[in-house]
């Protein structure tokens, strides 16, 4: 499957969006994706202090809606948002902790989509 986007300062053409929402739903359907597929609820997790600590929550679902609403005018933006979906997880959480673990590894997956 050949998805890889062009230049991270190319504008958002069609194209790149059509290989953008591939890439998405790619990572959505991977085994380890569930703790990245929505916004973290910090009351239904019991950790009051996740917005203390994290100043700009994202997550695949609104990275998804934000595609679908043609959000980004820039191939970086999109970038960035899905590394920062996972690296607020790490940041959080710990490099040992088995969700940061995942948030590795989809991110691996992520830089061979986009390299």
């Amino acid at each position: 499957m050949q998805t890889q986007t062009n230049r991270l300062t190319d504008p958002m053409s069609r194209e790149n969006l059509r290989k953008c929402i591939e890439i998405i739903k790619t990572l959505k359907r991977h085994s380890h994706t569930a703790p990245f597929l929505e916004p973290v609820d910090p009351v239904k997790y019991g950790i009051p202090d996740y917005f203390d600590i994290i100043k700009k929550p994202m997550d695949l679902g609104t990275v998804h809606a934000k595609l679908n609403k043609i959000e980004y005018s820039f191939v970086n933006e999109f970038i960035n948002d899905v590394k920062l979906t996972f690296s607020n997880c790490t940041l959080y959480n710990g490099v040992a902790h088995q969700y940061s673990i995942y948030a590795k590894q989809l991110n691996d997956e992520f830089d061979a989509f986009i390299s």
